[in-house]
Order: C-alpha cells, then structure tokens, then sequence
C-alpha cells in the first residue's frame, strides 16, 4: 500500500484552468466517454477505453507542440491532453494501477477499480445534479466583486488520477529531498519535459508497467502548463505553425 500523497506539489494554476476547461468543454468530454464507453463494451474490445484516451492524449500533445506551447490554442490543447490522460487513469486496465496487477501490492481491489470506473462514468454522463452552464451575469459579478470566479467544476477533475499524481509526488519528495518543488519556482527548459513526456506515452503504447507511466504523464503535463504560464522565457521549443508560414509567404 501507497501513502496519503503529497498535495501541495500540485501546480494551482494548472489544478484552477483545467477545473475552469472542464466547466467549458465538458460536452465534448462526454461525447468522448460516450464513444469511449460504447465501443469498450463490443465484444472482444474489453479494455478499448484506455487505449483510447491515451492516443487522445497524445494526439493533442502533438497539436500543442505544432504551435510550441507559446499560445492559447496550443495550452488548450495541453489541458485537453491532461485531461484525457486523467481520464485513461481512471478507466485504467493499465498493469500498473489497474486490474491485472500484483494483487499483493495492488491499492484496490479489482472490484473497487470497477466500481471507480463505473463512478467516473456516471459523474459526466448521469450526474445526480444536472451539469449547468453557469452563463455570464453581470449583476451577480458585481455583487461578488473580487471574489468572483470564473465557471468551475472542481468536483469534476479526475479523482483517482489526481491520486495516482499526488502519490507520484510524494515519491519526488523521496526523491529529491532538498527541494522537491524546485520546478514550481524556477521553472525548466521546456524541451526537457517534453523529451521526457514522449518517453512516458512511448511506455504506455509498450505496455510498460515497470513503473507508473500514467502518472508521470499526469506530472510531465502539469508541470509543462505550469512553466509555460509563468515562465514563458524558459520555452526553447520551434513553433511550428508559425515557421511555416513563414515559408509559405
């Protein structure tokens, strides 16, 4: 068994954006569970779901660094392939975190991992309070004044891959001892992490459970929306879209 894990290592301002991303998008979310969830369950096609969001993930990683990190599209995009990769957590048949692993060491048992899967479904698609689209009102904004926010589905963030992601930090703090959020405050050259991001979703196409790939996705991702916010000087990458436009003029 794992410990608590450690919950300030998450970035907030990737934690906020992407609760606010999921108020915004979250009927194209459920079209993806809903195709997700359909053709897992034809026959023989057991397990689809993982794969599925996993190649997502990854898919809209490449879109995010066609246009090297440096605009809003492309940190979209990079909150997209957080939260599609969170959702590969949560639906996992992954051997790591899910349910053909050692089940001596295993933190749930396989029916609690169904009952979570069944649990994640059910929040998007059959929510026992309907989803609201919370539109603008100026008066209720005035009212509030600075302690207004912007739409926000908290509850709706991945439950079990923020888990899986505080216990990941909670090995960094193993780890690195002196100064586990070191990144937080320095930031760190971007094309470092995405090197590392590339080698993780390599992992999980491999089958790779030598270690949690899932969550060290979930981390590579935060920690690039992160640096790429508030360190935008630390970008080393080539924009891509704007170099070929460059070439085509």
């Amino acid at each position: 068994k794992r410990g608590k894990g450690v919950q300030h290592l998450r970035s907030t301002i990737w934690v906020y954006d992407l609760a606010c991303f999921i108020q915004e998008n979250f009927d194209v979310m459920c079209a993806m569970m809903r195709y997700a969830q359909m053709i897992s369950a034809w026959p023989g096609c057991h397990g689809y779901e993982f794969r599925y969001f996993v190649n997502c993930s990854e898919g809209l990683f490449h879109m995010a660094l066609k246009e090297g990190l440096r605009t809003k599209k492309s940190r979209e995009m990079l909150l997209m392939a957080s939260w599609t990769l969170m959702a590969a957590a949560e639906v996992g048949y992954d051997g790591f975190y899910g349910f053909y692993y050692d089940k001596n060491h295993d933190r749930y048992s396989a029916e609690e991992r169904q009952k979570m899967r069944d649990d994640f479904y059910t929040a998007y698609l059959s929510p026992a309070v309907p989803f609201v689209r919370d539109p603008d009102d100026p008066n209720l904004e005035k009212a509030i004044g600075r302690f207004a926010l912007a739409s926000c589905r908290f509850d709706l963030i991945p439950g079990l891959a923020l888990e899986r992601l505080d216990l990941h930090n909670e090995l960094c703090t193993v780890k690195w001892k002196k100064d586990p959020g070191g990144w937080m405050r320095n930031g760190f050259p971007i094309s470092a992490r995405v090197d590392s991001m590339h080698r993780h979703y390599l992992s999980l196409h491999s089958s790779d459970w030598s270690e949690d790939h899932v969550a060290h996705g979930i981390w590579n991702l935060m920690a690039l929306y992160h640096v790429v916010v508030l360190f935008p000087e630390m970008n080393d990458l080539v924009d891509l879209t704007s170099l070929s436009s460059q070439l085509d003029e």
